[in-house]
């Protein structure tokens, strides 16, 4: 084997793990800040999950059990309930950030799972996720939070309203219409607008876009759960993306006039989630996890289409609507274009 050779294969894929060897030999502190690190950077991975469960190990720290925690949801997995008795004895030790996310996951765990949580926490932090605010609601009807509350109260019955409705159209054509700069020029926007049901992404729009490329309407929008644009109002279908948001997402401000009007704000559900990181090892992109959760709710890929999904060529933009955009590093666009391609072989229309 040549030297070239040699060093070309010994070269480590920032996305495969690490020597669990190397790993037993590192202190506490430094696990911690391996695993934080990789976790920014969307590496969900073996590698990091050992490194936060190393690090818990060896620290009798609440933030560092929480934070283990916090990253096997971001892996899809919701608290053990081994771990309730454990997390509610350290949430006096949580600080103001630290303790709704804790608290959230015991929401998620059980029914039950706040029943001995002293009141006052969740009084203080009901206001900051839609499962506190349901659970005060239950108690006390008049409660101001309770356009909140309905984000977990309802989800059920507007999951099911929305798998209904979208095989009510499925029929006519439903488009999934990405971002990528791929669309510019391409004069597809009569094409999109013919279909039954369009779906966009987070913004969508701009003053640089074309109705002939991107066209006009839209009736599902889907929103990064750090999206901070403007929601589009009066628009029959909303979507929040991300690991079931009601759980971890602390800021619905943006939301709040909608579901005051009793209009529906969707999460994607957890297993959903999940297979996709099991599969790309890195969170997925808001497109690619609409899509998964699409084919779940409808059990096949009969009239999807997509378009504006991808790598963009030869073209230099990479979001139409907004030439300074870039991809995110944290997400595996190599998976996910092998998932799209998979897809494409089971019947998904790509534009």
């Amino acid at each position: 084997m040549t030297a070239r050779k040699r060093n070309k294969n010994s070269t480590v894929n920032s996305r495969q793990s690490s020597s669990p060897f190397v790993l037993k030999c590192l202190p506490g502190s430094v696990l911690v800040a391996i695993a934080l690190w990789r976790r920014k950077k969307g590496l969900y991975d073996r590698t990091t999950l050992a490194c936060f469960s190393r690090a818990r190990r060896r620290s009798l720290s609440p933030r560092i059990l929480l934070a283990y925690l916090l990253f096997r949801r971001d892996l899809g997995y919701p608290l053990q309930p081994r771990w309730t008795p454990i997390l509610i004895q350290r949430l006096k030790r949580l600080g103001v950030r630290q303790r709704p996310l804790a608290l959230a996951l015991l929401a998620e765990c059980s029914p039950n799972g706040l029943e001995h949580v002293p009141p006052s926490f969740v009084r203080k932090d009901g206001h900051r996720l839609p499962s506190l605010a349901a659970l005060i609601s239950r108690h006390q009807t008049a409660d101001k939070n309770n356009w909140l509350a309905s984000v977990e109260v309802s989800q059920g019955n507007w999951r099911r309203a929305f798998a209904d409705y979208l095989c009510s159209k499925q029929n006519g054509g439903i488009c999934v219409v990405g971002n990528s700069g791929r669309l510019i020029g391409d004069g597809q926007g009569s094409r999109i607008d013919d279909c039954n049901v369009v779906v966009r992404f987070n913004n969508h729009r701009s003053s640089v876009s074309r109705k002939e490329d991107i066209g006009e309407r839209f009736d599902v929008w889907v929103g990064a759960p750090d999206f901070t644009g403007q929601v589009p109002p009066a628009i029959p279908w909303v979507i929040v993306s991300g690991p079931d948001v009601r759980y971890r997402k602390r800021s619905w401000a943006l939301y709040q006039s909608r579901l005051e009007a009793g209009l529906p704000v969707l999460t994607v559900p957890l297993v959903v989630w999940r297979k996709l990181v099991t599969t790309t090892c890195a969170p997925p992109s808001a497109g690619i996890l609409f899509l998964a959760w699409l084919k779940e709710l409808l059990g096949n890929w009969n009239n999807i289409n997509v378009i504006g999904f991808g790598q963009n060529g030869q073209k230099e933009v990479y979001h139409h609507a907004d030439p300074e955009s870039r991809p995110s590093p944290r997400h595996n666009w190599g998976k996910e274009q092998e998932l799209l391609e998979l897809w494409q072989s089971e019947e998904l229309q790509i534009w």
